[in-house]
């Protein structure tokens, strides 16, 4: 009689869970219909459901990326770049050919994101490609990719292509080799990122004036050693002359890099920024002046 009513309770609980994985399924289904959808306000929800799925989902995804639904490819590119599983290079290593540009170039960035070196050969073969966001997300993916195991001529392939595109044409081009130098290291790269201060785009300038405020702070001197004081001077002169950028952003992260600095010329310029900067200018070169007075004692 025990062993009847546990057969039963067994083959009772066994029915829930189906019942439960078939809801599960179900569930999953509707969201990657949703995937297809024009309007963001049902896609997006559907996008964010999925991601939280994590790993377990992606075995589904990638036979997505088989879609005819060029938003389908999309999404899925981008949701397994969320995810970052392993499983997926292959897959996306593939879609770099894809024929939709928003896709190749979503599945460049996802393979960055997972920073697998595997994907660094074919990576190499799309940084002359028309597409400006695709030489972007490429630029960018070889720096993210990098890794010590990779053969020292796909190394050097690697760090070649990353800083002939800071002299891409394209300012979003440029902007994928400074963050794909960032990933690399700046190391070699010293004289480029001192002359890309002036570089006509605000965007460039931006993640330019980054790493020179952490060039000037010394954060990079366990890679590059202590800066050659000729060097050091080169550096807090493009600082200097970033305090007259527009980019209220540009300016602060200047005027942070100067306060570091230790250099002496620059007490007079922020001196004269605090007459006539803004109130947040005025702020950041009080704190400033206040370092490099007490580095000066």
């Amino acid at each position: 009689m025990k062993l009847f009513s546990f057969t039963l309770l067994f083959v009772a609980l066994w029915g829930i869970g189906c019942s439960e994985q078939k809801d599960t399924t179900a569930e999953t289904e509707k969201l990657i219909d949703r995937l297809q959808s024009v309007d963001e306000r049902n896609r997006k929800p559907a996008v964010d459901k999925l991601v939280l799925m994590g790993n377990e989902i992606v075995p589904r995804l990638l036979k997505e990326m088989e879609s005819p639904h060029t938003q389908v490819r999309f999404e899925v590119a981008h949701l397994l770049g969320r995810i970052r599983d392993k499983r997926a290079v292959p897959v996306l290593i593939n879609a770099l050919g894809d024929k939709s540009a928003n896709v190749s170039q979503t599945a460049a960035w996802a393979l960055g994101a997972i920073r697998t070196p595997e994907a660094v050969p074919v990576l190499l073969n799309y940084v002359h490609d028309v597409s400006i966001g695709m030489r972007k997300q490429v630029i960018w993916a070889l720096g993210a990719c990098h890794s010590d195991s990779l053969a020292p001529a796909l190394q050097d392939s690697s760090r070649r292509a990353v800083m002939r595109a800071l002299h891409d044409a394209e300012a979003e081009v440029r902007v994928g080799a400074v963050l794909g130098l960032r990933e690399l290291g700046i190391g070699g790269a010293l004289d480029e990122v001192i002359v890309l201060a002036a570089d006509p785009s605000a965007d460039v300038r931006y993640l330019i004036v980054q790493l020179l405020e952490q060039l000037a702070s010394g954060a990079y001197r366990r890679a590059l050693g202590d800066l050659p004081q000729e060097t050091r001077d080169r550096v807090a002169t493009a600082l200097m002359r970033l305090l007259d950028d527009s980019a209220q952003s540009i300016r602060t992260h200047a005027i942070r890099g100067l306060g570091q600095s230790s250099d002496a010329r620059a007490i007079a310029m922020l001196k004269k920024l605090s007459t006539r900067g803004t109130k947040e200018d005025q702020i950041e070169v009080a704190m400033a002046l206040k370092r490099l007075q007490s580095a000066a004692k």
